[in-house]
């Protein structure tokens, strides 16, 4: 098994069902996780909108939101907002 099949494993028994995101090379491990799994991907334009539309989805219905962006090759690394609703 690898890291990013846990990782989606760990967001689906947070029941989360639905991730907003864009794929870069940095993610494609997780993004072939995602598609055996039972989380909805919204693909994006833009990585900001990404965190607004989690966001939003989480502050409307109360459950966790998920978004994933990838950032720029140089610093090889991405950006994960996670946040729970109380």
């Amino acid at each position: 098994m690898k890291v990013a099949d846990l990782i989606i494993k760990f967001l689906e028994k947070a029941h989360l069902d639905l991730m907003f995101g864009i794929p870069g090379s940095q993610t494609c491990p997780l993004y072939d996780s995602l598609y055996s799994s039972s989380i909805r991907h919204i693909l994006v334009r833009h990585e900001q909108s990404a965190s607004y539309m989690a966001d939003a989805y989480a502050k409307f219905t109360g459950k966790l939101e998920y978004a994933m962006n990838r950032r720029t090759w140089r610093n090889k690394s991405f950006n994960w907002y996670c946040h729970s609703m109380d």
